[in-house]
């Protein structure tokens, strides 16, 4: 859930509180980034909500409990800026996220995460 490298981008004095594993962290970022500069700024929301895009599939999806809006930006040298969105539903079983990012204004990669979510809810 964190970076490997807690030196730099450490996740700390950010609100606790996401119901899941994958908000507030960043996906796709490649490991060569998370100690290539001393300075940086980043941001990350997590909008969270029953309703976003499936309310008209809900009789066919019910088990889906939430769906959420992801989003990253990390200022820093040579990665001015890196974006990361994302798009994510959970259930009482399972967490999944959709991603895609860019570097510098130009498309980098595009992935999914999945997480359990047996005991935690």
């Amino acid at each position: 859930m964190y970076f490997v490298d807690f030196a730099n981008f450490a996740r700390r004095n950010l609100p606790e509180g996401w119901n899941d594993d994958i908000g507030g962290t960043f996906q796709l970022l490649d490991g060569r980034w998370y100690n290539s500069s001393r300075q940086y700024w980043r941001g990350n929301f997590t909008y969270e909500s029953p309703f976003i895009l499936l309310k008209p599939l809900n009789r066919w999806l019910g088990l889906v409990q939430q769906e959420r809006l992801y989003g990253g930006i990390l200022f820093m040298p040579h990665l001015n800026p890196y974006i990361e969105l994302g798009y994510g539903i959970g259930t009482h079983i399972f967490d999944v996220g959709a991603f895609v990012s860019t570097i510098n204004g130009q498309f980098d990669t595009f992935g999914f995460k999945f997480t359990f979510e047996l005991f935690n809810k």
